[in-house]
């Protein structure tokens, strides 16, 4: 004798016992309480993403001071340089050095805050041949 036969002998369907409700509504107030969990888990990504955006642009700032003031550094140096009447002389390849080092910090320090600011993703290596025929 089979469960539907028992079912429509007795003319009406069995009440879920207790254990049944109770497993039921565990499993809605699981489900209510892992949506309340991944909603907390987004709220905290998001503070996270925007403090981390905070720090880069403070730190994007700082290296800009930096830059502004180690060219000026260098630009009075030069300036101080071109009048002979102030007193102040440094041989040419000092200056030529103090210039391009200059310049090449100021690029590198540039491309060094871009690369880490503006990250790209970089592409994933193409598959093999062994890889393909999966």
């Amino acid at each position: 004798m089979s469960l539907d036969s028992i079912i429509s002998a007795l003319g009406t369907e069995p009440e879920p016992d207790t254990a049944s409700k109770e497993l039921a509504l565990d499993g809605r107030e699981d489900l209510s309480r892992h949506s309340a969990f991944a909603h907390k888990l987004r709220h905290e990504y998001i503070d996270e993403i925007k403090r981390i955006g905070k720090i880069k642009e403070e730190f994007a700032n700082g290296i800009l001071k930096f830059l502004w003031a180690f060219s000026s550094f260098c630009a009075i140096v030069v300036v101080m340089q071109a009048y002979p009447q102030l007193g102040f002389h440094l041989d040419k390849s000092i200056i030529l050095t103090l210039v391009g080092g200059t310049f090449a910090s100021a690029i590198s320090l540039v491309a060094i805050v871009l690369r880490g600011l503006f990250k790209v993703e970089k592409e994933p290596p193409p598959l093999s041949k062994e890889d393909e025929k999966k």
